[in-house]
């Protein structure tokens, strides 16, 4: 009971607010999924790969935010070419936000390595249902359904060779409004997100690699983040790590090349804020598909 009166809680200060807190999905594994943050990364493999991801954040909370996510990408025109898909869904609560973008990388061979430019558009369809809330007493506002379409693009760049990645990024220029709340004294927009993330593949021997990685996010009006991180990857099988995110969680993650086309990961996070005390934390699922390469294809880049 004081599990569902703390988030109730929660969703009723983003109602009555101005919010300007959290809005993009996060990804755990995003060291694996770089097209989910910047659409220059498309097209970086070469191959066709397909990947599906399944995250359930602060778990045990009844309406905490889940999210469903396929990401597609692949290189064309010998290479100097990528695209890629992005299609999402994220509930929380009576809330649904649906999103889907197409990407287009062009990639520049440079001396020490591979500059790619990359642009993304689509749209987000933000639903809220509020016949689906419990309430002890009506409420004339909270009431009905809301609908609100917002297409949007956005552009990044991306550098890497054989053991070394860089990107910027700003996947979402616009900053749309995501409800008219007049009515409700509050006004809701999403803001723009800046993405920049560095890693680098440090060979111990040839049976053992290391990967430290780092992401920082900065968004417009809200307080910077940054994600430092290391990955133990063994045999270039099976993958072990773990990183940090600034002042919210310890996360753990794990990835396995079950075959040189199929790779599975998880990731749990520990939340280390106040709403930690409520949660089980935070869990990640990623299955992926790469179709059958002649050559080996390593998926650090």
């Amino acid at each position: 009971m004081l599990k569902r009166i703390t988030f109730s809680f929660a969703l009723l200060l983003l109602l009555i607010t101005e919010c300007f807190g959290q809005q993009s999905t996060l990804y755990s594994q995003y060291v694996f999924n770089r097209l989910a943050i910047n659409p220059a990364y498309a097209g970086s493999q070469d191959q066709l790969q397909i990947t599906t991801l399944h995250r359930r954040q602060w778990d045990n909370f009844e309406g905490a935010p889940v999210t469903n996510t396929i990401i597609a990408h692949k290189a064309i025109k010998d290479k100097k070419v990528g695209i890629g898909l992005i299609a999402s869904d994220d509930r929380i609560g009576i809330h649904s936000d649906q999103r889907m973008y197409v990407s287009y990388a062009y990639k520049i061979k440079m001396m020490h390595g591979t500059l790619a430019m990359g642009l993304q558009a689509g749209f987000s369809r933000l639903q809220s249902d509020f016949s689906k809330l419990n309430l002890k007493t009506a409420d004339a506002v909270a009431t009905g359904f809301r609908n609100s379409f917002n297409p949007n693009f956005g552009t990044g760049l991306y550098y890497s060779n054989s053991n070394f990645f860089a990107g910027l990024s700003i996947p979402y220029l616009l900053n749309s409004t995501l409800a008219d709340g007049a009515e409700l004294g509050s006004f809701s927009q999403e803001r723009r997100y800046y993405f920049l993330t560095a890693g680098r593949v440090f060979t111990l021997n040839p049976l053992v690699k290391v990967l430290p990685s780092v992401l920082v996010r900065v968004q417009e009006g809200n307080a910077t983040s940054a994600e430092v991180g290391a990955n133990l990857i063994l045999n270039d099988i099976l993958t072990v790590g773990a990183s940090y995110r600034s002042e919210d969680a310890l996360i753990g993650i794990m990835k396995l090349e079950i075959s040189k086309n199929i790779s599975a990961g998880y990731s749990y996070d520990h939340t280390l804020s106040d709403i930690g005390a409520y949660s089980n934390g935070s869990h990640e699922f990623m299955l992926s598909y790469r179709i059958p390469y002649s050559k080996k294809c390593h998926t650090y880049f």
